[in-house]
């Protein structure tokens, strides 16, 4: 049986956009760091596409952060995302089991 957990792949793309918004960089620019399209990294960071653990290595390599911060806890991907949050003036919130991470533009669109 297989299963799916896109819960997962939508929480690394996150972490993913944020270190690459950390650094100014485009989809298309961490895409040429990483020797992949930006294509791809724009679906990774979306959660459509799963990243193999080689892409996922390019990736943290052309970030500057050790692999296994990419794959760290959902609480590391939490705070990184209410420290986004903050700073963008964007809503985050999650699902009452913490399984779904959602950012909002404005907080309107909570209602």
């Amino acid at each position: 049986m297989q299963r799916r957990a896109p819960h997962i792949r939508r929480a690394l793309g996150m972490k993913i956009r944020l270190l690459r918004r950390d650094r100014g960089w485009s989809q298309e620019a961490l895409g040429q760091h990483s020797d992949l399209s930006g294509k791809f990294i724009g679906e990774v960071e979306r959660g459509e596409k799963s990243i193999s653990v080689d892409s996922l290595y390019r990736v943290s390599v052309a970030l500057k952060v050790p692999l296994a911060q990419l794959a760290d806890s959902k609480e590391k991907v939490r705070s990184a995302l209410n420290r986004a949050s903050r700073k963008s003036g964007r809503t985050v919130a999650t699902a009452s089991d913490d399984t779904f991470l959602y950012v909002w533009d404005e907080p309107s669109q909570l209602t």
